[in-house]
C-alpha cells in the first residue's frame, strides 16, 4: 500500500480542498451565528432620547475600590439627578447639577 508520489500529491490536494471547504463552512456558520445574536440583542434594545430640561440619572462608574470594600454591594449605582442642558446627537448630552 506504498503511494506514488503523483497518488500522494493528488490526495494531498483533495485534503487541502476538503479544509478550505471546511474553513468557509465554518465561516458561514459563524456569521449565521452572529447575525442570530445582533437579532437577539437588538430585539431587547430599547432606544431612550431625551430633551433639554429632561432630569436624568447618571451611572457611577468611578466608584473606587475603597468604596465598594466599605459599603459593599449597598454603593449607590446611580448619581444625580442631572438636567440636560445640550444634546449633541447620538446620545451625548451636556449635564448640569440640580445644586
Amino acid at each position: 500500500d506504498i503511494l506514488t508520489n503523483d497518488d500522494f500529491r493528488q490526495e494531498r490536494l483533495a485534503q487541502l480542498e476538503l479544509l478550505d471547504e471546511r474553513r468557509l463552512t465554518a465561516l458561514d456558520h459563524l456569521q449565521i451565528y452572529q447575525k442570530r445574536i445582533k437579532r437577539a440583542y437588538d430585539k431587547r434594545l430599547h432606544e431612550r432620547t431625551f430633551k433639554v430640561g429632561d432630569l436624568v440619572l447618571k451611572e457611577n462608574q468611578h466608584v473606587t475600590k475603597l468604596e465598594k470594600r466599605k459599603r459593599g454591594k449597598f454603593a449607590p449605582n446611580w448619581i444625580g439627578p442631572y438636567i440636560i442642558t445640550h444634546t449633541y446627537g447620538s446620545g451625548t448630552y451636556r449635564l448640569a447639577s440640580l445644586n
